[in-house]
């Protein structure tokens, strides 16, 4: 009787993990580092991008990377986290203080620019100067929109304002990639850098 119960109790918690498991947010190590969903990476080694960088945030199974560029006819696509290191070599890895919000954010990257069926998924490439709006992405603000639509987090940069002779912080119009490497915003947003490649 024991036995049978046994098997019970397995087949149980064997579908049950059939039906809730994986988590849907996962960690994944890639080249001896621990990505975590939500991850931001940034690079400097991109061509065109080196002036202002390039970014991409990692999807729930912490082993993919959302991000969009002039190229694949203009529109969100996915690379493995490896792909992207083999390419871009030179990037720094930032990472919300709270695991719960990353992984929300991660969610709402793949629901609505990734899965099939995805409402943006054919959202194409141009850099407009108003981050909420999701007709047109492009690589940093694809990150910012799913921090935003997906856990409430409004990443914001630092500017002087005239009227009260003191710095204050707004939402950018236009959100670039070096703002989530940058010590300061990251600080105040909530994030950090934790992991350089390459990167002096």
């Amino acid at each position: 009787m024991k036995f049978v119960k046994s098997i019970l109790v397995s087949a149980l918690l064997f579908s049950m993990f059939l039906a809730y498991g994986p988590s849907s947010a996962e960690a994944a190590k890639v080249k001896g580092f621990d990505y975590k969903p939500g991850d931001v990476l940034i690079t400097k080694s991109y061509s065109s991008y080196k002036l202002v960088g390039h970014a991409g945030i990692v999807l729930p199974d912490g082993k993919n990377v959302l991000f969009t560029s002039t190229s694949n006819n203009k529109k969100p696509y996915v690379w493995s986290i490896s792909k992207w290191l083999d390419h871009y070599d030179t990037t720094k890895v930032v990472r919300h203080k709270s695991t719960a919000v990353a992984g929300k954010a991660a969610k709402n990257a793949y629901d609505n620019y990734w899965k099939t069926g995805a409402k943006y998924k054919n959202s194409t490439y141009k850099v407009s100067t108003d981050p909420t709006n999701r007709k047109y992405l492009y690589c940093s603000e694809i990150v910012w929109q799913a921090y935003y639509y997906g856990a409430g987090v409004d990443y914001q940069m630092k500017m002087w304002n005239q009227g009260t002779s003191r710095y204050i912080y707004v939402r950018p119009s236009i959100v670039k990639p070096y703002f989530y490497v940058d010590t300061e915003l990251q600080k105040h947003n909530g994030f950090s850098t934790v992991k350089k490649i390459n990167w002096n």
